[in-house]
C-alpha cells in the first residue's frame, strides 16, 4: 500500500504530462496553462502528506516527469516555461493544502485555494498573453546572404526572387505541436493579404528530425491550409537565418533586411495576427 501511495503521484503526474502533450496539439496555451497547473493543484491535494519530509518527496515525484516536457518547451520558445513552472507550483500548493485540512483550518484552505486558482487564471489569460508579445523582436535589422529553399514539388528558388516584397517565412515542422497550432493565424495572414502582390508568405519545412518533403505535401494536404509551403532541405536556410527553434516567424522589408524575428508560439492569443499585420503594415509605408 505505501509503495502505491508512493508511486501515485509519479503515476499522475505522467498522466497529467500526457494530457498536457496532446492539449498542445488541440488547445491555446493559456488553456493548456489553466488545465494542467489545475490538474496539478488536484494531484498535490489527494496526494497531500501531513509530514513535511512526505510532501517534499511526493512533490519530487511530480517533479520528475515535468522535467521530461520542460527542456522542450523551453527549447520552443523560453516563455513557455512559465508553463511548468506553474504545474510545479500549483502542485505545492495542493499539496500544503491537503496537510493542513482540518476543519477548523478548513475555511482559510479554501480561501487559499480560490485565491490560487485566481492567480492561476490570471497568469494563464493575462500574463502569458503579455510575455508572448513582449518575445517579439521588432528592433532587428539585419542582411544575410541568398539562400535557397525548395517547392514541395521539388523545384528549387533562390531568396533573391523576393526583391521587392515584404516577405514573411515561418519555420515549422510537422511534428511540432506550437508551429501547428499558430497555423490558423498564419493561414488568416496569407488570406488577408494574397491579393497584394507586394507580399509573400512561406511556411518553410526546416527538415528537422527527418522532416521529409513528402512529409510536409501530406499534411499540407490532409489540413486544408492554402498558403505557401516550402522545403529547407538539409536545414541549410534555417542554419543561415539563425534558427534555433520552432515556431520561428521572420519578416523582412523590400531590401531583404529582416526587420522582425518571433521565436515560439501565441496561439490563441490573437497576438500574432495583429502583430505581423502591423509590422507588415509599417513595411508596405515605407519606401
Amino acid at each position: 500500500m505505501e509503495r502505491l501511495q508512493s508511486w501515485g503521484p509519479l503515476g499522475a503526474g505522467g498522466v497529467l504530462l500526457v494530457f498536457f502533450l496532446v492539449l498542445s496539439f488541440v488547445a491555446s496555451l493559456p488553456v493548456s496553462l489553466a488545465l494542467i497547473s489545475g490538474g496539478f493543484l488536484l494531484v498535490g491535494f489527494l496526494f497531500g502528506k501531513a509530514t513535511t519530509m512526505s510532501r517534499w518527496i511526493t512533490w519530487l515525484f511530480l517533479v520528475s516527469p515535468v522535467a521530461i516536457v520542460s527542456v522542450l518547451l523551453v527549447m520552443n520558445g523560453p516563455v513557455l516555461a512559465l508553463i511548468p513552472l506553474a504545474a510545479l507550483a500549483s502542485a505545492g500548493v495542493g499539496l500544503t493544502i491537503r496537510a493542513y485540512w482540518t476543519p477548523s483550518r478548513r475555511p482559510g484552505l479554501i480561501t487559499a485555494l480560490v485565491g490560487w486558482t485566481g492567480i492561476l487564471l490570471v497568469t494563464a489569460f493575462f500574463v502569458l498573453p503579455s510575455l508572448l508579445e513582449a518575445s517579439f523582436t521588432k528592433t532587428e535589422s539585419t542582411t544575410f546572404p541568398p539562400f535557397r529553399l525548395e517547392t514541395l514539388d521539388g523545384v528549387g528558388f533562390s531568396s533573391t526572387t523576393f526583391a521587392g516584397k515584404v516577405v514573411v517565412l515561418d519555420f515549422w515542422a510537422t511534428w511540432c505541436g506550437p508551429c501547428i497550432q499558430a497555423f490558423p493565424e498564419y493561414q488568416r495572414l496569407h488570406e488577408k493579404y494574397r491579393d497584394n502582390p507586394e507580399i509573400a508568405f512561406y511556411a518553410v519545412n526546416t527538415s528537422w528530425r527527418n522532416d521529409t518533403r513528402e512529409m510536409a505535401q501530406q499534411f499540407m494536404r490532409e489540413r486544408g491550409f492554402t498558403f505557401p509551403a516550402v522545403y529547407d532541405s538539409l536545414s541549410r536556410a534555417s542554419t543561415l537565418l539563425n534558427i534555433r527553434s520552432i515556431p520561428t516567424t521572420l519578416v523582412f522589408d523590400r531590401k531583404g533586411v529582416l526587420r522582425l524575428r518571433h521565436t515560439g508560439s501565441s496561439a490563441g492569443t490573437g497576438r500574432f495576427f495583429r502583430t505581423i499585420s502591423e509590422t507588415i503594415e509599417q513595411l508596405l509605408s515605407e519606401p
